[in-house]
């Protein structure tokens, strides 16, 4: 398997659809309660998942570049 900008970029798509979508059903049958401490953790963790997914694509990318 070759490895492109647009494999990284999929699948960057991809892992970040499926963190948000997980994020939704643990909150949504909530929703409106964003005080609960759990909750907010939960959504902050899933922000920095989701901010390392990004980090990860632009590493990659800049290694392909070189």
């Amino acid at each position: 398997m070759k490895i492109t900008e647009e494999s990284i970029n999929h699948n960057a798509i991809r892992l970040i659809k499926e963190l948000v979508g997980s994020s939704y059903d643990m909150i949504m049958p909530n929703s409106g309660n964003y005080q609960n401490t759990e909750e907010r953790g939960y959504m902050l963790m899933t922000l920095g998942e989701i901010q390392g997914v990004l980090d990860m694509a632009q590493a990659m990318k800049e290694v392909l570049k070189a």
